[in-house]
């Protein structure tokens, strides 16, 4: 019995000293080198037909890697303030789609694009009543996770109600075809019933039937920056030694040879751009596509520490593929477009963070002075009809 006792505080004292390890641990990479945590988006969203959208009336502090930010989301399920579907007679309205970079995923409401695009017209003296509106006012629809499909149809479905005068598209290169091309499978299989429309969206996230253990690690994903930390550098390792293969959506959308999901990928992107495309044409509306680039298509030496960690075979590889691919579509359909790229390569500042992949509040502020000057060179040629 006493050897037993002995046993049990040997195990006791082993698991005291292995707990405060790991605290230490925890907390020395939260200080040094804090992690983007995977953060669990059942809480703040809810089920859109086949797809979803921020939850009405949502409001939290948003803890990130280099940033902690509120996201405060209206009564209508917008990260904005609170807007009429009726549109007073002297606004022009820009309808922003997206997805988190336009949502403005680690930057505060006032800091999105959108918002600065909005503050900057209206602070703009050339504009008065003989050009056009007294007041501009963006929206700002975007949603994290969205690709074009869902874009496309919260339009149809919500954003035509605030009688828009412009859609702004913004498409990230990174993610926005592969998730187009989930959406699409996904709408093709919906039933077409919306009565579950403000339900939790675990079945996005095919949370629904996983076992205990995958709930545990999606635990542990979204809330300790140790184990985010090691899994990330452990997944490094194997692809270095060919034990894993890099199937990464922002690797594989650069390569020079896609496979048949890419290409198919491209095809349901394009579609609902199309789509918008026709509304805007058949309301009369203006329209404008934003592109924007991966933050190792901007930056030379994090693509170069890429490569090396993942042993990509850089002749292999395209960094300017993507732009090419969707720019000579959006010309043939003659779609006003702008590719922020070369813009972003000119910049001297960082328009991204240095962990997280999204724009700082400078990427953002970036974005809204090319949009801005967009829309005065438009109005200046007399191609922006804003007329009151």
């Amino acid at each position: 019995m006493t050897a037993i006792k002995q046993l049990l505080k040997i195990l006791l004292l082993n698991a005291m000293v292995f707990f405060l390890l790991f605290v230490v641990f925890e907390l020395g990479i939260r200080l040094i080198a804090p992690q983007n945590l995977r953060v669990d988006p059942e809480n703040s969203h809810v089920s859109f037909d086949f797809t979803f959208r921020p939850k009405p009336g949502f409001s939290e502090v948003v803890q990130r890697t280099e940033r902690v930010v509120r996201w405060d989301i209206n009564s209508r399920g917008l990260r904005d303030n609170e807007i009429s579907y009726e549109k007073p007679s002297d606004i022009f309205r820009i309808l922003g789609l997206g997805d988190s970079f336009t949502f403005g995923f680690h930057v505060e409401q006032e800091e999105t694009f959108l918002h600065q695009l909005e503050l900057l017209l209206n602070q703009q003296t050339g504009l008065d009543s003989t050009l056009g509106p007294k007041q501009f006012q963006t929206i700002n629809m975007g949603v994290g996770g969205h690709g074009m499909v869902a874009a496309q149809h919260l339009l149809q479905k919500e954003g035509l109600k605030y009688s828009p005068d412009m859609i702004l598209t913004a498409v990230f290169v990174g993610n926005d075809v592969g998730e187009s091309l989930a959406e699409f499978d996904r709408r093709e299989s919906f039933a077409g019933n919306s009565s579950t429309n403000g339900e939790a969206v675990s079945w996005i996230y095919d949370s629904e039937g996983k076992p205990l253990s995958w709930r545990v690690l999606k635990f542990l994903g979204a809330n300790l920056h140790s184990y985010v930390f090691l899994t990330t550098r452990l997944n490094m390792l194997m692809v270095r030694y060919k034990l894993v293969r890099v199937n990464e959506a922002t690797i594989d959308i650069l390569r020079k040879q896609q496979g048949e999901a890419m290409q198919a990928g491209w095809l349901r992107l394009q579609e609902p751009l199309l789509d918008i495309q026709a509304t805007t044409d058949t309301l009369g509306l203006q329209n404008l596509v934003l592109i924007i680039p991966l933050r190792h298509q901007v930056d030379e030496e994090e693509w170069q520490t890429l490569s090396e960690a993942y042993q990509l075979d850089t002749e292999s590889f395209s960094l300017d593929q993507p732009q090419q691919i969707l720019g000579e579509f959006l010309q043939q359909q003659n779609i006003d477009y702008i590719d922020l790229l070369p813009l972003l390569r000119a910049s001297e500042q960082k328009a991204y963070y240095d962990k997280d992949p999204h724009f700082n509040a400078l990427g953002h502020r970036i974005t809204a002075e090319a949009l801005r000057q967009y829309l005065l060179q438009k109005i200046a040629s007399g191609d922006l009809a804003i007329q009151q």
